[in-house]
């Protein structure tokens, strides 16, 4: 006989149940046994009294079979079988396991998708750093170079320099020393006129020379790294008359006269550089030129001064406008009295413009800041 399945809940502790069977003999050989299918393959005695208690069993289907002693055929009618169904808790169910795996596999999947995250933004990073030291390194490598490449033109220039005015020394050297051995030899016999003459050619020889030293003494302070321009409060007159003091014998010899005009205006710079530079511009006027005038001028606008140089000489094409006005020209071709121009104003921060026409001359203007003077009596207070 079979009845229908019973179903236990999960946490059920124990079953107990009473077993009768129909028989008119004596008791004492009644002897009925039980088997759980599922939990156990073996036939075991049941009490004298019938009762039957089951406890704990583990979640799943069992098959709780009865017998008499001795009845092995399954389909007699002295067996007795009865389905039990052991609920399991929830979180032995298939679809809470099914559940648990797929959330285990996702959160592995945000974590490796999180970790690839950070590996790429790691290496996006150190990617960043490796290209900014290589760009940094490219730069010092670069700087360098230019460092390197800098230095041998310092070096040329200064070996040309020296080159240059020691070649330009010559001359007045050699001048003197023919003037002094004429004079030594001829002193007796020589006229006043021709002795005045040579007297006011000896003077132009000092004085060239004494140009030539200055500047060079000058640009050897410039080529100091400590070297900083000393930048007083001076009249410009005063630079225009000490300069005009050394050049108008000077241009006699071209037959050039030097025309300066007169102006008020005090500027804030160094005073030897700016001498150098006006010095120079004046030198190249008178050597490009016979039969002319150099004029010196100067004025203020806009907190500027603009000094000018002019000459009524044969004046500059564009292509030597532009070959005086190159900073980048190679060291050692012609023009290095530009070259040593330009550097001179990057010392004052001053500023080089040439205005030219052929056969009509050429004005050369230096543009620099010029701040307000303060005033002495709020200094001195």
């Amino acid at each position: 006989m079979k009845n229908g399945p019973i179903e236990l809940r999960p946490d059920f502790t124990r079953i107990s149940m009473l077993v009768l069977s129909p028989f008119f003999g004596n008791p004492a050989n009644l002897h009925l046994e039980y088997r759980i299918d599922g939990l156990d393959p073996s036939w075991h005695p049941l009490g004298d009294r019938g009762l039957f208690t089951l406890n704990n069993l583990p979640a799943g289907d069992y098959n709780l079979l009865f017998r008499r002693s001795g009845i092995d055929n399954p389909g007699a009618t002295g067996r007795l079988s009865i389905p039990i169904k052991v609920l399991p808790w929830f979180y032995n169910t298939i679809w809470f396991r099914t559940l648990t795996a797929f959330l285990i596999f996702f959160i592995s999947y945000l974590i490796f998708r999180r970790r690839i995250r950070l590996l790429k933004a790691k290496s996006e990073e150190l990617e960043k750093i490796v290209s900014s030291r290589t760009h940094e390194l490219k730069l010092a490598v670069e700087d360098l170079a230019n460092s390197e490449m800098a230095l041998l033109e310092s070096n040329r220039f200064k070996d040309l320099v020296i080159t240059m005015v020691l070649h330009d020394m010559r001359s007045p050297i050699r001048f003197l020393s023919l003037m002094t051995g004429r004079l030594y030899r001829n002193h007796a016999r020589i006229g006043r006129e021709d002795l005045h003459e040579s007297l006011s050619d000896m003077f132009i020889g000092t004085q060239n020379l004494l140009g030539f030293t200055e500047q060079f003494f000058l640009w050897v302070m410039t080529q100091q790294k400590g070297f900083k321009a000393n930048n007083t409060w001076f009249s410009l007159q005063d630079l225009f008359d000490e300069i005009g003091g050394l050049y108008y014998e000077i241009l006699k010899i071209n037959h050039n006269q030097l025309v300066i005009c007169d102006t008020k205006l005090r500027c804030h710079a160094d005073y030897q550089v700016l001498s150098v530079i006006l010095r120079n511009l004046i030198d190249n006027a008178n050597k490009n030129m016979t039969d002319g005038r150099v004029f010196v001028s100067a004025h203020s606008s806009d907190a500027k001064i603009t000094i000018s140089i002019s000459d009524s000489g044969p004046g500059l094409n564009k292509e030597q406008i532009l070959a005086f006005m190159d900073r980048k020209k190679e060291v050692g071709k012609q023009g290095t009295g530009s070259i040593l121009i330009h550097r001179m104003l990057d010392h004052i921060k001053g500023l080089l413009d040439i205005a030219s026409e052929e056969g009509k001359g050429s004005t050369f203007s230096i543009i620099f800041r010029n701040p307000p003077e303060p005033d002495p009596v709020a200094q001195d207070e």
